[in-house]
């Protein structure tokens, strides 16, 4: 008979997208969960909540999907163990993932705010923010016409997540001429 009282090593976690996301699942991956002998399971839960089995016995595995859809928007932990046929349990490995599904906000106004023959229209904003991801840039589109990057310029992109504003949100412009 064989004593194997040595849990698993904590394997080395990574997860995609590895910056903020709007997406409803990630995709983890483990690698140098290594042991004495074969593994019985691989577990992962996600902050701390309970341990759910990956069904999968690979010391090494890319490409295993969480639904991360019912978690609140914010930075989570999601953590990886091991268990070896001798019933040892070994340190979980962790990886951040960051979720994003709220647009970013702005208060806004346009002058003239009503029929005019005024050449110039301001559209003005304010306390634009993003709880989660942080802004990454503000755009305005006048009807149905491309959108326009006014901050940062020459960026791309909307919030970290890759969400827009509501529609109509116009932020932030500088004096445009009306389309004729």
């Amino acid at each position: 008979f064989y004593i194997d009282r040595t849990p698993p090593t904590a394997p080395s976690v990574t997860a995609v997208p590895d910056a903020w996301t709007n997406q409803d699942t990630v995709s983890i991956t483990w690698s140098g969960l290594n042991d004495l002998t074969d593994l019985k399971k691989t577990e992962y839960r996600i902050d701390g909540g309970s341990w759910t089995d990956t069904g999968r016995t690979d010391k090494a595995y890319s490409g295993f999907t969480i639904n991360i859809s019912s978690l609140a928007d914010g930075e989570h932990s999601i953590f990886v163990r091991g268990t070896d046929l001798a019933g040892n349990t070994g340190n979980a490995g962790t990886v951040k993932v960051y979720k994003d599904t709220a647009p970013p906000t702005a208060e806004t106004s346009v002058d003239p705010d009503s029929w005019s023959n005024s050449d110039i229209l301001h559209i003005l904003w304010q306390n634009a923010q993003d709880t989660h991801s942080g802004l990454k840039q503000i755009e305005y589109a006048i009807n149905e016409n491309e959108y326009i990057t006014v901050w940062p310029e020459e960026s791309g992109g909307t919030d970290s997540a890759g969400l827009f504003p509501s529609p109509f949100g116009l932020l932030g412009l500088p004096d445009i001429e009306p389309i004729p």
